[in-house]
């Protein structure tokens, strides 16, 4: 009995199917319940199925702590259509090299052709968030002024942009390109006229994108800015930024001054608490002020950031101002939390008319003493990471490095010493050759 085209087809396609599955479950299996652990056959599985890929080395310590975050992630992502999976680099090398991993570890958003690094913090929130923004529609619609309230709800602070009005007409069609560009930073909405009548009002003339932060709204005007994505990009963040998920990565390339405050609004030591929540709420009037583009003002909870660019430790809440292309620095003269709306402004005119003093730079003597200072950290954390692969990694090289320098040291000072006793057998040969030729004898 011979079968027809169609049915070999058939029977090929399920058998496709059928070891697909098989693999996922292998895999699956493999590791955890929502982990699963790849293989170098990743490429040829895949499909067009979306994959949130870590890859991870076994000796990683930074890999071992994001373990149990990322099966969170995992559990969040579930139902979502998303795979969550991980391989080792270290053993799968040719899988690793054709993505550019170069070091761990390394989270990427991959479908089908598109690949998308992760570069925020690493919580599962975080990255969840971002995997999710990976997958979906750019451009989300509202189809109410409900919708609109329910996202403010959600976060007044946050930054999000929103286009009102006829989709056929060019603006939207700059809005989606810059959509596409920008939605794994920040959420984009569009609606129509009727949509949001309540909001936009009559006075308003359309389409016009908004954006929502800080609790207000501002309108993109082609008159005045220079581009739609360029706008996009300046308004993006927050008066008050939260350096987490994307924002720290993209705001050191940014050609402006960042105001850091290092502040812990949730420690639990109460002074801390309380002067860190004063220090933000004193920072907020001048952060506002749209007159003060050229500078950013950045929140940050841990101390490392700002402790690495001045070299030394500091105290919480603290304030510096920093030029991340120029990495150049000014300290302010007293704690955040006792400055109040005139001492910013002081602080930040000072620095426009250059009559405070920078710090820093990009000097050689400057670069190597951050250096030393970023390897003393390194080797800190992790030496309070594990002790073990604190020796692995530093102890056992250096003992190693010092026994071949010892034997090598050892073994030039021995050549010396047989030269130099060679050298006096030879004298004393032709002392007593001569002695002989001359047929003096030697005497007590």
């Amino acid at each position: 009995m011979s079968l027809s085209d169609d049915q070999k087809n058939g029977f090929v396609t399920v058998l496709l199917v059928l070891c697909v599955g098989l693999w996922q479950v292998k895999a699956l299996s493999g590791h955890g319940t929502y982990v699963m652990n790849l293989d170098n056959r990743f490429d040829e599985m895949k499909g067009n199925n979306p994959y949130l890929l870590q890859f991870y080395a076994p000796w990683c310590g930074h890999c071992k702590k994001l373990e149990p975050v990322y099966e969170r992630v995992g559990g969040k992502l579930d139902g979502t259509g998303i795979y969550v999976a991980k391989i080792d680099a270290t053993r799968y090398r040719d899988v690793a090299e054709k993505y550019d991993i170069a070091g761990f570890p390394s989270i990427l958003y991959v479908h089908g052709d598109r690949v998308v690094e992760y570069h925020g913090d690493r919580t599962a929130e975080d990255i969840s968030r971002f995997a999710i923004r990976c997958r979906r529609e750019p451009i989300v619609t509202m189809h109410s002024i409900g919708s609109l309230k329910d996202r403010l709800r959600q976060s007044a602070e946050e930054a999000f942009f929103v286009y009102v009005g006829e989709q056929s007409h060019h603006l939207f069609s700059e809005f989606s390109a810059t959509a596409k560009n920008y939605s794994i930073y920040v959420d984009f909405y569009k609606a129509e006229s009727k949509a949001l009548a309540k909001e936009v009002g009559d006075d308003m003339k359309l389409p016009v994108v908004l954006v929502y932060k800080d609790s207000r709204r501002y309108q993109f005007n082609p008159m005045v800015d220079s581009s739609l994505s360029s706008w996009v990009d300046e308004e993006r963040y927050s008066a008050l930024q939260p350096s987490q998920g994307f924002a720290m990565s993209t705001l050191m390339r940014m050609d402006k001054m960042l105001i850091i405050i290092v502040a812990q609004e949730s420690s639990d030591e109460p002074e801390i608490k309380a002067n860190s929540k004063q220090a933000l709420e004193r920072a907020r009037p001048t952060a506002l002020n749209r007159n003060l583009k050229q500078f950013q003002f950045v929140i940050m909870e841990s101390t490392a950031t700002v402790s690495g660019i001045l070299m030394t430790e500091v105290s919480v809440p603290y304030a510096i101002a920093f030029h991340p292309q120029t990495q150049v620095f000014y300290t302010t003269e007293q704690p955040p939390h006792l400055m109040n709306s005139d001492d910013w402004v002081d602080f930040l005119s000072g620095i426009i008319t250059s009559r405070l003093q920078p710090q820093g730079g990009q000097g050689f003597l400057v670069k190597m003493k951050r250096a030393l200072y970023g390897l003393r950290s390194s080797l800190l954390e992790l030496w309070m990471e594990s002790r073990v692969i604190f020796g692995v990694v530093v102890i056992i090289p250096m003992f190693v490095i010092s026994l071949v320098i010892y034997m090598l040291c050892c073994a030039s000072w021995g050549e010396e010493g047989e030269v130099d006793d060679i050298s006096d057998e030879e004298d004393d040969d032709g002392q007593s050759a001569g002695d002989k030729a001359s047929g003096h004898l030697k005497s007590d």
